[in-house]
């Protein structure tokens, strides 16, 4: 029979020491075991097709990780400076309002007070102008409002659903529809007033006077909101007063 193919064991090990290398820096444990030793010794090209097979597979997982790791620290944004952290507030805002523009038709729809569902429609069409002042004042600032999601609001429309789920006296559920809002009032409240602040800290006064405009806006909302609860509380409690 013919002699099998060989590879020189003085290649053999300069492969092996090459993928070594490469193991090592993405962390990953190089394989033990007999691998070692094809390479530190003549070795059949079968056997050697197998061990380089091996070591391939892992070279390619290793690279995934190695893409995915860059791509990674490339997305993630670094805080270095007051306007680094108001970017992020306004892209904070941006995905909030944009969550709370597609809940506040649903909230509408399950309120039972004719003047809760007026106000739940009219800042409906507020926070349509509040995304496009946001997406402006982005474009001042040379970025984009996208790229972050939050999760803080994402919890409290949550809260909104599952408050529309419930059943019960309808002055009632109208005044846990309210809470619902007004936490989220209160949400976006504390969030326009910070990044107003940070952009008066920037020196960007026009920013900070069109993120007072808004924060003053929700504000008003927030107070329009309790005046409306006052007078679902007393229907509530004549409610209550009728079933005794």
């Amino acid at each position: 029979m013919p002699s099998a193919r060989v590879i020189e064991p003085t290649r053999g090990a300069r492969v092996w020491q090459e993928w070594q290398s490469v193991l090592t820096q993405f962390a990953v444990q190089p394989m033990p075991g007999p691998v070692a030793g094809v390479f530190g010794k003549k070795a059949n090209l079968l056997m050697l097709k197998r061990a380089w097979g091996r070591l391939q597979a892992r070279h390619a997982l290793c690279e995934v990780a190695r893409v995915v790791l860059t791509q990674t620290q490339a997305n993630m944004s670094k805080l270095t400076s007051p306007k680094d952290l108001l970017v992020e507030e306004l892209k904070d805002l941006y995905s909030a309002e944009n969550q709370l523009m597609k809940a506040l038709p649903r909230l509408a729809k399950a309120a039972e007070s004719e003047e809760l569902k007026s106000a739940f429609e009219t800042h409906l069409e507020e926070t349509k102008v509040h995304i496009e002042r946001l997406e402006k004042i982005m474009e001042q600032l040379d970025e984009s409002p996208k790229g972050k999601k939050c999760k803080a609001m994402e919890g409290l429309v949550e809260e909104g659903k599952e408050m529309m789920e419930e059943e019960g006296e309808p002055a009632v559920l109208d005044l846990g529809l309210i809470s619902a809002a007004q936490k989220v009032e209160h949400y976006e409240i504390a969030g326009y007033g910070t990044a107003r602040t940070l952009a008066e800290l920037v020196g960007e006064t026009r920013i900070a006077k069109t993120l007072q405009q808004t924060l003053d806006e929700e504000g008003k909302t927030d107070k329009l909101l309790t005046e409306i609860a006052m007078g679902l509380n007393l229907e509530a409690t004549a409610a209550g007063d009728d079933e005794e």
